[in-house]
């Protein structure tokens, strides 16, 4: 089965003004597979799978390293409440042209690429 696709599916959207951290996108597919019974994969495995998949090119997303430009952006970063904190780094790598698909996403964090 089509692992990529089948997480992209329950929970995520496509939008190109929207992104998520590298790091938060790859916790929250690793805690998928745990609850469907899979192993966990590495950084290098999802990165490389996820980047590669025919929807994630499909719709243009991609890997960037951002700038965290508070008050220009408050719409872009999507992340799932209470599960991260708050702040950023100054930079980070995020993808771009996705975005969790909960509702209850964090809003109000600045950012551009």
């Amino acid at each position: 089965s089509d692992l990529i696709l089948s997480y992209i599916r329950d929970n995520l959207d496509f939008a190109y003004d929207r992104m998520i951290l590298v790091s938060e996108l790859l916790e929250s597919f690793n805690a998928y597979l745990s609850a469907n019974n899979h192993r966990p994969w590495s950084s290098k495995t999802f990165v490389s799978r996820f980047k590669g998949h025919e929807e994630i090119t499909n719709h243009g997303v991609e890997a960037k390293i951002t700038k965290n430009v508070k008050g220009k952006t408050d719409k872009a970063l999507s992340r799932l409440r209470g599960r991260y904190p708050l702040g950023v780094a100054s930079t980070f790598r995020a993808w771009h042209g996705v975005a969790f698909k909960n509702e209850n996403d964090m809003k109000g964090l600045a950012l551009t690429a």
